[in-house]
């Protein structure tokens, strides 16, 4: 139960292919298999370690700089948004 009229409900299933609506990689019948498992646990020890997330958050924030510098030189009307190691 979502909180919306069954008129409602009848159209958002109307707009919904079932067949693709587990296209995220998170979930779904194989998320739960002996290599996406092994996959996962490499990645957590591996990859998102605190050593990384400071490495990237370093590169992010000068990419984030540069960026905003060139858009101040050419005094463009965009912005940059920058959280953590996303830019």
């Amino acid at each position: 139960m979502y909180g919306f009229s069954e008129e409602l409900a009848q159209r958002i299933r109307g707009t919904i292919n079932i067949e693709g609506a587990d296209v995220g990689g998170i979930g779904g019948t194989l998320a739960g298999n002996a290599l996406s498992m092994a996959a996962m646990r490499a990645t957590l020890e591996n990859v998102l370690t605190a050593e990384a997330y400071d490495r990237n958050i370093a590169l992010a924030k000068r990419f984030c700089d540069g960026v905003e510098s060139v858009i101040k030189e050419h005094n463009l009307p965009w912005i940059v948004k920058h959280l953590g190691c996303r830019t």
